[in-house]
């Protein structure tokens, strides 16, 4: 299953100019959390533990910041 909180989108990423080039900007898709929770861990492995989390939670994130105290927030994915 999947975290209810955990989205995909799309953003536009800046590559470096050549001399003399044009600068261009490709799409690249980016896992991110509706709350804006940001955890301080390498993206693919947080996104990963999202994915294995039920959609009704509890949030890993949460428990690791906050322990036992009930996560309110998750409530607001919809």
């Amino acid at each position: 299953m999947t975290c209810k909180c955990l989205i995909t989108e799309t953003r536009l990423v800046s590559l470096p100019l050549e001399v003399g080039g044009n600068e261009s900007q490709i799409p690249v898709t980016v896992h991110v959390c509706k709350l804006g929770r940001k955890p301080v861990i390498m993206h693919m492995i947080w996104a990963q533990k999202c994915q294995e989390t039920l959609p009704q939670g509890p949030c890993w994130f949460w428990i690791e910041e906050n322990g036992n105290i009930p996560d309110v927030e998750l409530e607001k994915c919809k």
